[in-house]
């Protein structure tokens, strides 16, 4: 298969001593490697300070989409155990670029991201009536413990719309649900689950999620197939009864319906289920930046030298401008300039062949593209 080098950056991190590798193996034979370096600044008097952590990850993979998937979840496992080791809250990881290193080839797949510093620009816009409604009757709400369960259910909610982590997101939505549960069992006067003792017959209540089943048996068609999935995704997740890549796939589906469920169960309680269709617009979690992705072709046959000395081969953003106007609308259009340098080794070209733009809620409109010189 062919070989990659991934290149991986987080920041914030923690501060480390010096390189560290990490050698993945599979019936003794190496498959993969990580490599944790510092990532650096400068201060003023040009003393240098850690900033963050670069990973690389070099792999053998099906193409470069592959590599980059297959090395993120391996640097984001040995990521999971430096925190767990230092007790220090790690983000996510960037995807910096990668490129092939398949030997005896001559051209070779590539590709490098760029973060955009328009990336705050603030997405979505609020309906002040809407607002104004659910604020005046979350004062009304007379009872201090169906007040408190409001809150924390929002809460829950505004935390799970800015997870990008489809787990964390599901899970978060799922406090939230939960955190009603009494509230909604009173609300739709819920029958509580019975339990019948096998050995005395001694029968007995148990509130469980009574309040949650009833909410979805009474505002979803199918509201028991939703809730029999909900509650046993949620065990999954709470007891690893299923592998990772599975619980992504299933949270990715069933995020949307539990999102779904917390705003009906808010509203149902506050008696304003006619602002359901307001408030399911298209999920904003105002957390993913903008970023650029230039993909390209090296033209280079070692692949120990395809960037200047001691670099990765790579594209420099030398130039920068940009125009940001809101529209009529409330959509906001933003105009930009990028002039981006190879540094690559004597001899190595690289040959651009498309160029992305990704984030949420972006359209890209138009693309002109003028190559800056070492670039064709």
């Amino acid at each position: 298969m062919p070989e990659f080098n991934v290149l991986y950056t987080v920041s914030p991190a923690l501060r480390i001593d010096e390189p560290m590798k990490y050698e993945f193996r599979d019936q003794g034979k190496t498959i993969a490697t990580v490599v944790v370096g510092k990532l650096t600044e400068k201060d003023a008097e040009g003393g240098e300070y850690q900033i963050g952590l670069e990973i690389h990850a070099i792999l053998e993979a099906e193409d470069i989409e592959d590599a980059m998937s297959r090395g993120r979840e391996l640097s984001e496992g040995v990521l999971s155990v430096m925190s767990f080791c230092s007790g220090v809250g790690i983000p996510h990881l960037e995807t910096d670029l990668a490129y092939e290193t398949t030997p005896e080839i001559e051209n070779r797949s590539f590709i490098q991201y760029f973060g955009v510093p328009h990336s705050q620009v603030s997405k979505g816009s609020l309906d002040t009536k809407t607002m104004n409604t659910l604020t005046v009757a979350f004062d009304t709400v007379a009872d201090p413990k169906t007040s408190d369960r409001l809150g924390r259910a929002v809460r829950w909610y505004r935390k799970a719309a800015r997870e990008t982590d489809m787990i964390d997101r599901f899970s978060s939505y799922w406090l939230g649900l939960e955190a009603l549960n009494p509230t909604l069992e009173k609300h739709y006067a819920a029958k509580r689950f019975k339990y019948t003792c096998p050995e005395c017959g001694h029968q007995w209540e148990h509130q469980g999620l009574s309040g949650v089943k009833a909410l979805l048996e009474n505002e979803f068609d199918d509201g028991i197939e939703i809730f029999r999935r909900l509650r046993e995704l949620r065990v999954s997740i709470q007891h690893s009864t299923k592998t990772t890549d599975v619980l992504y796939l299933e949270a990715t589906e069933l995020a949307a319906p539990l999102r779904e469920a917390v705003i009906t169960g808010v509203l149902a309680i506050l008696n304003l289920k006619d602002l359901k269709s307001v408030l399911m617009k298209h999920e904003i979690t105002n957390a993913i930046p903008i970023r650029i992705a230039v993909p390209a072709i090296i033209h280079g046959k070692d692949p120990n030298n395809l960037g200047c000395p001691g670099e990765d081969p790579h594209l420099e953003s030398v130039d920068f401008a940009e125009l940001v106007r809101a529209k009529e609308d409330g959509s906001i259009r933003i105009t930009g300039q990028v002039k981006l340098a190879a540094r690559v080794a004597d001899g190595v070209r690289l040959t651009v062949s498309e160029f992305r733009m990704m984030g949420e809620n972006v359209t890209l409109r138009s693309v002109e593209v003028e190559p800056p010189q070492g670039v064709r």
